[in-house]
């Protein structure tokens, strides 16, 4: 079932998550609890700056942040369909920022369809790209 297209928020949160779960499968949402906690959004707010999630995820795991930032930007870049190589020394903030001005450069846009995961408590989301035609990718 296709949704509306969301911003490009939520599939940066949806990429944080993702990043996340890379670490552990419960530790995604504990995380994200405690960034919107740190960021003072109500859990319905999904759609969370790349600096939020920059300042937060390097108050919890300091140097380790790097590791897990690019996590969440190969993550990032395979749900926009961009094959972008991340440099050691990267900066979290401007690789969000160029993976964003690629999407919108590029006429295409992300949908997000639900289903269920294999363990039925939660339900998965999936982008898809769509071109100026309207076809999925």
């Amino acid at each position: 079932m296709k949704q509306k297209l969301p911003r490009f928020g939520t599939v940066l949160t949806e990429a944080v998550q993702e990043g996340l779960d890379s670490i552990g499968p419960s530790i995604s949402d504990a995380m994200l609890f405690y960034i919107r906690k740190k960021a003072g959004v109500q859990p319905d707010q999904c759609d969370l700056n790349p600096e939020v999630y920059d300042a937060c995820l390097k108050a919890i795991f300091g140097w380790g942040a790097e590791i897990v930032e690019k996590k969440i930007l190969e993550c990032l870049y395979l749900k926009l369909e961009v094959h972008l190589k991340i440099k050691s020394g990267f900066v979290f903030i401007d690789e969000v920022k160029r993976a964003q001005k690629l999407l919108d450069s590029s006429g295409m846009s992300v949908r997000v369809s639900s289903g269920r995961m294999g363990n039925g408590r939660r339900l998965a989301r999936k982008a898809l790209i769509v071109n100026s035609k309207g076809q999925t990718f």
